[in-house]
């Protein structure tokens, strides 16, 4: 049988708690938006001098104690397990989701996608602060024509670079280069049929379109459901099936950590856990749910169906798939002689419009449920007049 990963403690998402709890997830946010923030709105703005630490070391301690939202009557002495968050650092979180949540940063190229790069400004201060390869492998990687032709294509290039000395077939459900739906099931298939893991990176499809991972008959699927999904930053998922549990490293040693029992719930065991962040990736599921799949699926391809015809009505030419069942919310095309980087800045910055690419003439163009018909239409404008702006041709 297999088992997905899960993702909290069982609590969180056990599916009779889970029913029982959903219908009241708008409330819970109007609570958190009155109380949480009204609360933080009465605690000190700034923190108490250090004057008078040395004046009076049991009322500077006491001012302290007002930056926690702890309630007065409360004793807390437990922070063994987990200590409550100050002002400060509450109020840089918000302040954090406020400017990145509007994707307005300055450069069209800055994205809130936490983990792509190096952010010295975060590594910095902890280094400061702490005062401070495990086996080799060879990757082969395989080149998807563009656009792919049809699924044939596609598992005729994979089944050609296996070798016996092929170990896993790990490959994109959506790719994020072009936005082709590859066959993830019959590479899946092919993947078990000649003894090999089938690993699936599935980063763009939960929330763009319908999965169910058993009828994959995949190995291993992990995704990073902030995109399509919209759940936040930093959460995800690791399904592993569970007849190749047993095969797998943990990389985090904690309690339970090489209990075999557990089954999947071992690679969860990673200690202290950002649990708000699965509070609303419930919340995100729920909103999926309730707009229903198939409405999303079917929204999703339409607006793509629409961009690209109007884009190769331009001159563009698809890099996805003819094949509409090859290709959901995401549309590349080659659009020579646009330079891309010069375009995207000029959308960006002088109409609000943001889309992403890659050089020389590569656009990326991405269509999520809530895109009106009429954003779409204002892209296809600024696109035509920036071409004639720049004496590009029709």
């Amino acid at each position: 049988m297999a088992r997905p990963l899960h993702l909290g403690r069982s609590s969180l998402l056990n599916r009779r708690h889970f029913l029982s709890t959903a219908a009241t997830g708008v409330a819970a946010s109007l609570a958190l938006h009155g109380n949480l923030l009204a609360q933080l709105q009465n605690v000190p703005s700034s923190l108490p001098d250090h004057a008078l630490l040395d004046r009076d070391e049991d009322s500077y301690w006491a001012a302290m104690r007002r930056q926690f939202l702890i309630p007065e009557d409360e004793i807390y002495l437990n922070n063994g397990t987990v200590g409550s968050s100050p002002a400060p650092v509450l109020r840089a979180i918000f302040d954090a989701y406020n400017s990145t949540e509007k994707m307005d940063q300055q450069d069209p190229e800055d994205y809130p996608i936490w983990g792509y790069a190096s952010w010295n400004e975060f590594r910095d201060p902890l280094a400061a602060f702490v005062g401070a390869n495990r086996d080799g492998c060879v990757v082969k990687r395989i080149t998807l024509p563009r656009p792919v032709k049809d699924a044939a294509q596609v598992l005729n290039l994979f089944n050609d670079a296996i070798t016996p000395r092929t170990r896993v077939l790990f490959f994109s459900h959506i790719t994020t280069f072009s936005g082709v739906v590859l066959p993830a099931k019959e590479l899946s298939a092919l993947a078990r049929s000649k003894g090999i893991l089938s690993a699936v990176d599935g980063a763009h499809v939960p929330g763009m379109m319908r999965l169910n991972i058993h009828e994959l008959g995949c190995d291993l699927y992990s995704s990073s459901p902030h995109k399509w999904l919209m759940a936040p930053k930093g959460s995800g998922f690791l399904y592993v099936r569970d007849e190749v549990i047993d095969r797998l490293w943990n990389t985090i040693a904690t309690e339970g950590w090489d209990d075999p029992k557990l089954r999947a719930e071992r690679f969860q065991r990673i200690g202290s856990s950002n649990v708000p962040a699965l509070w609303g990736l419930r919340a995100s599921i729920k909103l999926a749910n309730d707009i229903g799949l198939d409405r999303i699926e079917r929204r999703h391809r339409a607006l793509a169906d629409y961009i690209l015809a109007e884009m190769l009505k331009r001159g563009a030419a698809s890099w996805t798939s003819p094949d509409p069942a090859l290709r959901c919310a995401i549309v590349t095309v080659n659009a020579p002689p646009v330079p891309r980087m010069d375009l995207e800045n000029w959308l960006w910055k002088t109409h609000r419009i943001r889309i992403r690419g890659a050089e020389p003439n590569k656009l990326r163009l991405s269509t999520p449920y809530y895109l009106q018909k009429k954003d779409i239409d204002r892209f296809l404008e600024k696109f035509e007049e920036y071409k004639r702006d720049k004496k590009l041709g029709s």
